[in-house]
């Protein structure tokens, strides 16, 4: 079940004969939500025709939550001094319970916006999680052509170095979100972040 409560009302509303009315009501989904199938059901429907009231049947329809990967990253060895090589590890979860290969699983990580000049080593790196998966760049990375089969973790390390001016601080670094195909339909996951210290 879903611990949570979703309630709206619709009142005062107007529609001639033959016609009919449609609105479009948006909300957001923890990203701690099991999957599976969920059926939403609202109460009749209740109005005035020639003075009487009337009242209309329940709808109801069932939302479909589909497994999605899910994203978390690492600095391993900080606190680092300035000019020294910290390894940044990035871990991409897929839920055992998912129906179907994740495809397409994408990210982007901004090294420069934490610090300027703050830049990965020895990349590329390819096959990391599926054939035909890379992350490159230096400064900005960049994975693309993730593949991965229900129940599959895959985990990477890029080594980046610390600009050898950089002040001490604790530096958050955040990557975008996660995007994946997943049953045919185009899907996000939380970006994910940490510290990176340097003492």
């Amino acid at each position: 079940t879903i611990a949570c409560q979703l309630v709206f009302q619709v009142n005062g509303a107007n529609i001639a004969p033959s016609s009919s009315c449609t609105f479009t009501i948006d909300f957001n989904i923890p990203d701690n939500v099991p999957t599976g199938t969920y059926t939403n059901t609202t109460s009749e429907l209740v109005g005035t025709i020639g003075g009487q009231t009337v009242t209309a049947t329940a709808a109801t329809d069932d939302l479909e939550i589909l497994a999605v990967p899910r994203l978390s990253k690492a600095f391993l060895n900080d606190p680092v001094a300035p000019g020294s090589t910290v390894n940044l590890e990035f871990t991409i979860s897929y839920d055992a319970f998912a129906t179907g290969n994740a495809t397409g699983v994408a990210l982007t990580d901004d090294l420069n916006a934490v610090i300027p000049g703050l830049a990965a080593v020895g990349l590329p790196l390819t096959d990391i999680c599926g054939t035909g998966s890379s992350i490159s760049g230096t400064t900005n990375l960049t994975f693309t052509g993730g593949t991965m089969a229900p129940g599959e973790v895959c985990t990477f390390t890029v080594p980046v170095q610390v600009p050898a001016g950089a002040s001490p601080g604790s530096y958050t670094n955040t990557t975008s979100s996660l995007s994946a195909t997943v049953g045919g339909q185009a899907t996000t996951y939380s970006p994910a972040t940490d510290d990176l210290d340097i003492g």
